[in-house]
Formats: structure tokens, sequence, C-alpha cells
């Protein structure tokens, strides 16, 4: 039950190591609506997090070396294993409520476009887009 609720609550997927993310290209902000960026994610003090009224606009996660973000979890990559473009991971998350440790796949459909997926829950896919920022530094 515990992993199901990581898995609704959780916006997001990534690493084994802070290198990791960077090298799969995966490091940034990535939103379920690109035009929604701004709404989605706000910027403190050079810092990106995900707003706290983005539910009205879509969801979104960021990845920032082993660590994935959403709105409600913040997840530890404990390990991962790729295979052409598809990567599943397993990560260990944590909510208000609980800590619990997920699997999931992550497709990368091209340099701004990823697919997240879990495994044993057909139909569960979530596509997501590469946010940009113009001005990172307020």
């Amino acid at each position: 039950m515990r992993v199901r609720i990581a898995a609704v609550v959780l916006s997001g997927v990534l690493c084994c190591g802070p290198a990791c993310a960077q090298n799969d290209g995966l490091e940034g902000a990535w939103a379920t609506d690109a035009g929604a960026c701004a709404k989605i994610f706000v910027w403190k003090k050079g810092k990106v997090s995900v707003a706290s009224k983005s539910d009205a606009y879509g969801s979104g996660l960021i990845i920032e070396g082993d660590r994935v973000r959403g709105k409600l979890a913040d997840c530890r990559i404990e390990r991962r294993k790729r295979d052409g473009n598809l990567m599943t991971f397993v990560a260990v998350c944590s909510t208000d409520i609980a800590l619990s440790t997920l699997q999931f796949s992550l497709r990368i459909d091209d340099d701004s476009h990823i697919t997240r997926f879990f495994p044993g829950m057909e139909g569960m896919e979530v596509a997501y887009s590469r946010c940009s920022f113009p001005d990172q530094s307020n």
C-alpha cells in the first residue's frame, strides 16, 4: 500500500551517484505541460522548487544528481539499470506520511521528453517535457 501511495504522490524519477543524472542528460525540471513550467515551478535563491499551487497547472519533477523531487515526495535513487532508452530505478521515497521503496521506469524519448511508467501498473504513463527558464537568478 505504501508503494502505491508513493507512486501516486511522486511526480517523478532518477540515478545512482551525483554524476548519473548529468551523464544521462536528465538533470533539471520536467513538467507534464511545457507551457506551464513557470506556474509549476518557482525559483527561490537560485534553486528551483515545485510551486505550492502547481496542481492546478500540471505535475512536475526535479532531477538533481541522485535525487528526484516532486510536490509531495523526495526520492533518493538506490539502483538503476539502463537498457537502450529505457531506465529502471529503485528509489527510497519519503512523504509527510511514509517512507517506502518504489520501483519505476523511465523512457527517454529525446533530449526534451521523457515518459514515466510503473511496472505492473498498465496504462499508468506520464509524459514530461523539459523546462527551461530564461532568468534563473531570482
